[in-house]
């Protein structure tokens, strides 16, 4: 998966740890929500809730939805990165992509 610019990561991923709260949608069945009590900066203006979404019918929603279990069950870090649209569901910005640190 392609990875954007340094810079843009800077700005947009958000750190995570025990305050992160996963729903596997039951208002959208076939989707994951990944909800922090710390508000994103630089949401699209279409995301009006503070959480991303992964599509659960996808391999990488499949494996960011796994790896967001393990890191909440081991209280690792995990920072976080939208795609900038809300393609998913419409008031939450998809997740792009995330990274777990101990």
């Amino acid at each position: 998966m392609p990875l954007r610019s340094n810079a843009h990561a800077e700005r947009r991923a958000k750190r995570v740890r025990s305050s992160m709260e996963l729903d596997r949608g039951d208002i959208e069945p076939g989707f994951a929500f990944v909800t922090n009590s710390v508000n994103a900066t630089g949401k699209p203006a279409c995301a009006t809730q503070n959480r991303w979404a992964m599509d659960l019918s996808t391999n990488s929603g499949k494996a960011m939805y796994a790896t967001l279990i393990a890191a909440k069950a081991t209280g690792s870090t995990v920072y976080m990165l939208g795609n900038g649209s809300c393609s998913i569901v419409l008031d939450t910005e998809d997740l792009y992509y995330i990274v777990v640190s101990n």
